[in-house]
Formats: C-alpha cells, sequence, structure tokens
C-alpha cells in the first residue's frame, strides 16, 4: 500500500516526498499478487488525491501571470512533484481508450522516468533562489518584445514555471509531457539569468509550435533560416539529434532576441561592428542576432497573436 501520502507533503521535503512516492507505487505496482482491478483502482483514487491537492496548493503558493504560473523555494517543490506525478497517472477515462496493460506500462514508465530526474537532485538547499518577482518581470520583457504570454497553455493548462531552492550543473530543463519548466538556484548575473528564464520559454513554444498547425509556416520558415546560422555538425547526423539540436538553437535564439535591445546597448561601438561583420560573412557569432533572423523571429511572434 503506499503510505507515502499528498497529505504527509506539507511537512516533507518535496522531492524526497516524491521520490518515496514513486518507489512505493513501483512496489505496490510490480506486486504480483495483487489483482489488477485492486491496482487500478487505487491508482484511479491516487491520482484524484494528487490533483486535489496539487489544485489546493496552487491557490496558495502560485503566482498567476496571463498563461503561465509562477512559484519558487519549497513550494515550487511540491507543485512540481505534485503537477509531474498527476499528469503521469493515468486517469479512470483512459481506461475506456486504451487496454489496462498499455495504461500500466507507460504509468510505470513515466514513474521511473521520474524517479530518474528526482534522483539527480542535489537536495543541498541553495542562498541563490530566482525569485518569482524576477521571473515575472522576465516574463514582461518577453511580452513587451512580442510575445504573446496567452499562446503558453497546452490543452488548456498554464505554463508552470518552478524556481527550486536547490543547485545543479544544468541550471534549467523544460518538461514538455508535464508542460512544465524547472529552474535551479545558481549564482549567474541577472542578464544570464533573464536569458536562462527565457531560453526555457524557447523551449516551451518549440514544443507548443511544433503541434500547432496554424503557426507551420512561419515556424518552418525561421527553423530553416536557424539551420542556415547553426548547421549541423557531422556528429549531428541522426533525426531525433538534429530535432533536439535546432530545439535548443530556437530557444537560445528566442532568449537572445529577447535580450538582443539590452545587450545591444552594452556593446562597444568595436563589438558593434565587429558583430555587423560576421553577418555579412554569414558566420555565427555571440548576440546580437542577425538581422534576418530577427525579422523571421518577429513575424513568428506576430503570428502567434492570431
Amino acid at each position: 500500500m503506499i503510505k507515502t501520502t499528498p497529505d504527509k507533503l506539507p511537512k516533507s521535503e518535496p522531492i524526497q516526498w516524491g521520490l518515496d512516492y514513486i518507489n512505493e507505487s513501483l512496489e505496490f505496482l510490480m506486486d504480483s499478487e495483487i489483482e489488477q482491478d485492486y491496482k487500478l483502482e487505487i491508482i484511479f483514487s491516487s491520482g484524484k488525491n494528487l490533483a486535489h491537492h496539487y489544485q489546493s496548493l496552487l491557490k496558495k503558493e502560485a503566482m498567476l501571470y496571463k498563461s503561465t504560473l509562477i512559484a519558487d523555494n519549497w513550494e515550487a517543490g511540491k507543485l512540481m512533484a505534485l503537477r509531474l506525478l498527476v499528469k503521469a497517472t493515468p486517469c479512470p477515462a483512459q481506461s475506456y481508450i486504451h487496454p489496462v496493460d498499455k495504461l500500466m506500462f507507460y504509468y510505470i514508465y513515466n514513474l521511473k522516468y521520474l524517479s530518474k530526474f528526482f534522483t539527480s537532485i542535489n537536495l543541498i538547499n541553495c542562498r541563490n533562489l530566482i525569485p518569482k518577482s524576477f521571473i515575472r518581470e522576465v516574463l514582461e520583457i518577453a511580452e513587451k518584445n512580442g510575445l504573446n504570454l496567452d499562446c503558453l497553455k497546452s490543452n488548456g493548462y498554464p505554463l508552470l514555471i518552478c524556481s527550486l531552492p536547490y543547485e545543479e550543473k544544468q541550471p534549467g530543463c523544460y518538461f514538455h509531457s508535464f508542460h512544465t519548466a524547472v529552474l535551479f538556484a545558481n549564482s549567474h548575473n541577472e542578464t544570464v539569468k533573464k536569458h536562462l528564464i527565457l531560453h526555457e520559454l524557447g523551449h516551451a513554444l518549440f514544443n507548443l509550435s511544433n503541434n500547432n498547425k496554424s503557426s507551420n509556416k512561419l515556424f518552418n520558415a525561421l527553423l530553416a533560416l536557424l539551420k542556415k546560422y547553426h548547421p549541423y555538425s557531422k556528429v549531428i547526423s541522426v533525426k531525433p539529434f538534429q530535432h533536439r539540436y535546432m530545439e535548443e538553437v530556437f530557444a537560445d535564439s528566442l532568449a537572445t532576441y529577447f535580450l538582443s535591445d539590452q545587450e545591444w546597448e552594452e556593446r562597444t561601438e568595436g563589438e558593434r561592428q565587429e558583430k555587423k561583420d560576421e553577418w555579412e560573412n554569414n558566420q555565427h557569432g555571440k548576440k546580437p542576432i542577425p538581422p534576418d533572423l530577427e525579422k523571421a523571429i518577429k513575424l513568428y511572434l506576430e503570428n502567434l497573436k492570431t
């Protein structure tokens, strides 16, 4: 039986709570002496309980800004753990669409995937937390530069941005299947932190645009231009790697676009001329981005508004 229930989360370290919940769930699911119908009953009731606690905590702790939900510190960790587990847990309606064996297979797969992620997190608290007020300021920068934040919904769900009090080598990540962006504490300067947040927004937009037929034409045109400035290396020959590579390039270019005015102002006249020379030679350099790429991103963002 699963003893690590959501009502114990308020007094627990959220990542460890999530791991305990996953381990107990896997042990329960792997028990061959328990009938499958009873397993389904427990899975569905557990999912309902997780969703109830998630919605309750969301109202208390998350900052709603347009189509984003922002949380920081341990509250962010709790919301992240609950959201990922809710999304990973099958609901009763799915049992009418998919065979039970398939539901079980993917549920176990999702739990193992989340276990690997939770286990990788260093649970030592760090003082360099990115506060939700700062994240909102960065979202306002993106909005000011043409991003319609209402386009960040996925199947009606707002993008959840969780700023955790733990420090990792990778300062952020985006979970497409769970429509959740995770930011880790870090000691970078404010400009880099802004870029990191906007980079994760880029990942969300990349995956949403891939599934949005209305924006496909301009999106594909933008990707073609990105390939011009960021051609595949010989190492990136497998299609899944190419897709992942272009997602990273897209996210980084979008973040650069949103911050380009600020970064251009910070350059000396000599640095600006050097950048112009690189554009003319079609060579990829550092920020800001070439004029034709800037125009393509602007058109893509304008299309998202419709």
